[in-house]
């Protein structure tokens, strides 16, 4: 399962997918994606049957259950994602992916449990969605500072930037790397500061 706002990270130079570990955040959209491989010498034909969680609402034009046909020629995978969010917190069970050709089953998952909070019980330090909207401003100055700004949605932070002390970090943290952002930049007119609306 993926956070769609926090899908993947950089190691090493490479884009990787970061699935969720841990609990998971109300109102925040998540994918549940099912791989299926074909590793045969002849293309087969199944049905994959897929949900998403109790107690969570489709989105992204998805549905609770869905069983679609799959073509799989030799040697080839299918990445299939469906998109969710859980409205409230609690704890939920999915019902997991099946396959099956003419009616009998050839693979399923294992089944999954979510935990559900409203606010994370630790901000995920490695997690630029969760640092900018529940991080300390600290922290989220610290990961601007390590991070390639041009890698990031630095829209999660305009919230932040009412706070002239925080604003004026982040502005200092961007300029030294020689990024921009036009809706940070615009905050110079709130806190009247005439030299950075000249620029």
């Amino acid at each position: 399962v993926l956070r769609l706002d926090d899908s993947e990270a950089w190691v090493d130079g490479a884009r990787v997918e970061k699935p969720v570990a841990g609990e998971f955040l109300a109102n925040v959209v998540y994918a549940s994606v099912v791989v299926i491989t074909n590793p045969g010498l002849a293309r087969i034909d199944v049905d994959l049957l897929s949900q998403i969680p109790r107690g969570s609402l489709p989105c992204q034009g998805g549905a609770r259950s869905r069983c679609q046909p799959v073509r799989l020629e030799p040697g080839s995978t299918e990445r299939i994602a469906v998109a969710f969010y859980f409205p409230i917190a609690g704890d939920f069970a999915q019902f997991p992916a099946h396959a099956s050709q003419a009616g009998r089953l050839l693979a399923h998952a294992r089944p999954q449990s979510f935990h559900v909070v409203e606010r994370p019980s630790a901000v995920d330090a490695t997690s630029w969605a969760q640092v900018a909207g529940h991080g300390t401003p600290e922290q989220v100055l610290a990961f601007v500072e390590q991070a390639n700004p041009g890698r990031l949605d630095l829209d999660l932070a305009l919230w932040r930037c009412r706070d002239q002390r925080f604003w004026s970090g982040l502005l200092a943290r961007l300029r030294a790397r020689g990024h921009t952002h036009p809706g940070i930049w615009s905050y110079a007119v709130r806190h009247k500061d005439d030299a950075v609306v000249g620029e």
